[in-house]
């Protein structure tokens, strides 16, 4: 078990200044340090933790992030329009209530964007969410920066069913197909329509559903499988939250929602509303 004092004792030592914080993320409360940079004070990573973690492992995480001879991150990038533009991707979640943020709402859900950070002599990367404070450092319109969040992003979705993610070869009987992002934010596939009408159309569907298992995934079941079961909103819902409650850490899980794919009108709903519509 992490002892948090232990930890900010050997960062002194070495000359790094923390704190303990909780933050709301994804409207879930977790733990994290928070590393103090007198020579940026406007920025300051952030290092989450949960109760399994270790001495050890935490304080690994944190010299990956920070060398005080050589810092990791540049924090200057981040004030960089061009590196921010061609960095800058989406990230989706529970609505919130940080103002700060920038952000816009989908369906139950809120979008924003977040910009990708590489550290130096190492694979792992941060992220920082974009809030107005750095938007306005950056002189540049809202508009312009969704627009190149959602070009970052569109084309690292993969969809593929439940066969091929098994690594067995292609079955067009199966029902089940997953949605993954090598960006880790498949959910953010929501915003795009277009994504769920090719499916549609290759399956010769009217539509699918579309359950959110987590953040970084999202199951599409046809909508004619789903009607030869007889399922409604509310079981597919209970499909969701028993995903969440077996298998799904509390700070990547969404609300207990299924959402409809329409090939119609080409747009997604959330499932009861589609229902009462009809």
């Amino acid at each position: 078990m992490l002892n948090i004092e232990k930890l900010k004792e050997i960062l002194k030592e070495e000359g790094i200044e923390s704190e303990q914080i909780t933050i709301t993320k994804n409207n879930v409360l977790c733990q994290a340090i928070r590393i103090i940079l007198p020579e940026h004070p406007s920025v300051s990573p952030v290092i989450y933790y949960n109760s399994k973690e270790t001495l050890e492992s935490f304080l690994f995480k944190i010299h990956a992030v920070l060398d005080l001879g050589d810092p990791q991150i540049d924090v200057k990038k981040l004030t960089d329009l061009d590196y921010v533009k061609s960095h800058l991707t989406l990230g989706i979640q529970r609505k919130s209530t940080n103002t700060n943020l920038v952000k816009k709402e989908i369906l139950n859900l809120e979008l924003y964007m977040k910009i990708t950070l590489e550290l130096k002599n190492t694979d792992e990367i941060g992220t920082c969410k974009l809030n107005c404070n750095l938007q306005e450092q950056l002189n540049v319109s809202e508009k312009e920066l969704w627009e190149a969040a959602f070009a970052n992003t569109v084309s690292h979705y993969s969809l593929k069913n439940m066969y091929q993610m098994c690594g067995i070869d292609d079955n067009d009987d199966c029902m089940m197909y997953v949605v993954t992002s090598s960006l880790q934010n498949a959910a953010t596939a929501l915003c795009f329509p277009k994504l769920f009408e090719k499916f549609c159309i290759e399956k010769r569907e009217a539509g699918c559903y579309i359950l959110p298992s987590s953040l970084e995934e999202l199951i599409v079941l046809p909508a004619s499988a789903v009607e030869r079961s007889g399922m409604c909103a509310s079981s597919l819902a209970n499909m969701v939250q028993s995903v969440n409650a077996e298998a799904v850490e509390p700070e990547i899980q969404l609300d207990a929602v299924a959402y409809y794919y329409s090939t119609e009108s080409n747009d997604i709903q959330i499932v009861a509303e589609y229902e009462n519509g009809q």
